[in-house]
């Protein structure tokens, strides 16, 4: 046989058995022929090929074990990566290491953030193993960390920011920021994660007869915010700074409505001993704050309850000498979930006392529905708008926790509910001196408070409004006004205080507070 060298390029093409045949376009295919008929192509491979950007894996395992084995139905769409979304803009890259790092080994977590710094409130986490990715999503999506219910799926190889990839999204670690950006972005102890997770499991029902749910104790034992030192104690925006005088206070907030109230509870309760004091709503822990005279002057400890979780962030940043827990007080003698409408004035508004004197007005929703985004409010203001997820306690059940059975004044401002959390009190084995509760200018409201009150042994005090306010009642409970010199407090009226010298004014209300 004659070698190939021998041969032209005619007989070795059909010696080769080799069809080359030109598309449109100058392509050239190649193929094998049988007879008259192409080979079917082979088979794929039973992996994908590979992306020369994506970082190395091993082509035979997965988590340590081989790729090959029979997965489960759950398994077969997972990954060891998985995407959270809807998170709030506070979360931080330590608190999503903390919190994934109890399912399992952790190969690399993030929130993204943009070019500017701002989180876009998602991040990713690289588990070592795809099971704890499984366990993550089934013990966490759904689930509220800080008031927002976390999204979480396995990531895919598409891409949710519009065709661009996680990394082309990511601004790398956040730029300088202001005060005001830090405290917005919540850039200060918040407690532990778990504990700003509203654990699902502990909200159970409690029975009627009002025993404990343990876990529950347990729970809000954890997450109630200790109060500051006094050395580290009080980060005020307004009136003046941390170290302002009461006489500075008491003259820079003149014109507000619980100065009246203050100046009255203050003649009320000598310094002769330890007093306590709850608020509900705290809002920011400054702005319309009832207790802050009584604790910073009047040396009282106390209790800030605030369910609305932004307003809460603020109220950390405040560093109050106070205790202070996120939760709404409960309607019922059960603790559950609910949803609380978050509104926040806007600056579109150009009104700075609007914005000021606005804030804290979020509600819990009673079989409403929520509203998000920006709207106008019936005065025709624009607000922003957020339905988010709080957790809510019977009133007794949070001062069992810090194991408190006697509190002289409780502040109730909760936008509506004050009288249902009224009803939930065991007055029989708490003791409160003074109640101060809003009635919104509401008559009817307010003899529905009144009437139940004075069935369990309270009595209208006063009355007390201004254009800030629409009107809070203030009550006490008749066997601890029998205490006290009643007429002469009664008579007692602020603008006789108003004629005197300012030195005065220190001598008979500020008394022993500088």
């Amino acid at each position: 046989m004659s070698s190939d060298i021998e041969l032209s390029l005619d007989e070795i093409i059909k010696k080769k058995k080799i069809s080359i045949t030109k598309f449109r376009g100058g392509r050239v295919s190649k193929g094998n022929f049988q007879g008259n008929r192409p080979l079917a192509r082979r088979p794929s491979a039973p992996y994908k090929r590979g992306n020369l950007n994506d970082k190395w894996s091993h082509d035979l395992y997965d988590g340590g074990e081989p790729a090959r084995r029979s997965r489960s139905i759950s398994e077969g769409a997972a990954s060891s990566k998985i995407i959270i979304s809807n998170l709030d803009f506070g979360v931080s890259d330590s608190d999503i290491k903390e919190l994934f790092g109890e399912c399992g080994p952790i190969r690399s977590s993030a929130v993204h953030y943009d070019k500017s710094g701002r989180s876009l409130g998602s991040a990713h986490v690289q588990f070592e193993r795809t099971s704890d990715a499984i366990k993550a999503l089934n013990q966490y999506n759904g689930v509220p960390l800080d008031g927002k219910e976390m999204k979480i799926e396995f990531a895919t190889g598409g891409s949710a920011g519009g065709g661009k990839s996680i990394t082309s999204r990511l601004g790398g670690s956040p730029p300088f920021r202001s005060s005001f950006q830090r405290r917005d972005r919540s850039e200060f102890t918040r407690g532990n994660i778990q504990g700003r997770l509203l654990a699902l499991i502990l909200l159970s029902a409690y029975k009627e007869d009002l025993s404990l749910n343990e876990d529950a104790v347990e729970y809000l034992k954890k997450n109630i915010i200790p109060p500051y030192t006094l050395e580290d104690a009080w980060n005020f925006e307004t009136p003046l700074n941390r170290n302002f005088t009461a006489l500075e206070y008491f003259l820079a907030t003149l014109d507000q409505p619980w100065i009246d109230i203050i100046l009255i509870l203050d003649l009320f309760f000598p310094t002769d001993k330890k007093r306590f004091f709850v608020e509900c709503g705290g809002a920011d822990g400054e702005l319309f704050g009832n207790s802050i005279f009584l604790e910073k002057f009047k040396f009282w400890n106390g209790l800030l309850i605030e369910a609305d979780p932004y307003y809460f962030k603020e109220l950390l940043v405040k560093k109050r000498k106070a205790y202070a827990i996120q939760a709404c007080l409960s309607s019922s003698n059960s603790s559950y979930i609910t949803s609380f409408q978050h509104e926040d004035p806007l600056a579109e508004n150009k009104d700075t006392n609007f914005i000021m004197y606005n804030k804290g007005n979020g509600r819990v929703l009673y079989n409403e529905e929520g509203h998000n985004g920006y709207g106008k409010d019936e005065k025709g203001f624009f607000r922003l708008r957020e339905t988010v997820k709080v957790s809510c306690f019977p009133f007794w059940m949070i001062l069992h926790a810090l194991d408190v059975t006697t509190v002289d004044v409780l502040f109730l401002d909760v936008e509506g509910g004050e009288l249902n959390i009224l009803k939930t009190i065991p007055f029989a084995k708490l003791s409160i001196s003074a109640i101060l509760v809003e009635y919104d200018g509401r008559k009817d409201y307010l003899q529905k408070i009144e009437s139940f009150l004075t069935n369990i042994g309270y009595e209208l005090f006063n009355l007390y409004s201004n254009s800030w306010t629409n009107g809070d009642a203030l009550f006490l409970r008749r066997t601890f006004r029998d205490e006290y010199r009643y007429e002469t407090v009664h008579q007692y009226d602020k603008r006789v205080v108003l004629n005197i010298s300012d030195d005065k004014i220190r001598d008979i209300i500020f008394r022993n507070t500088d």
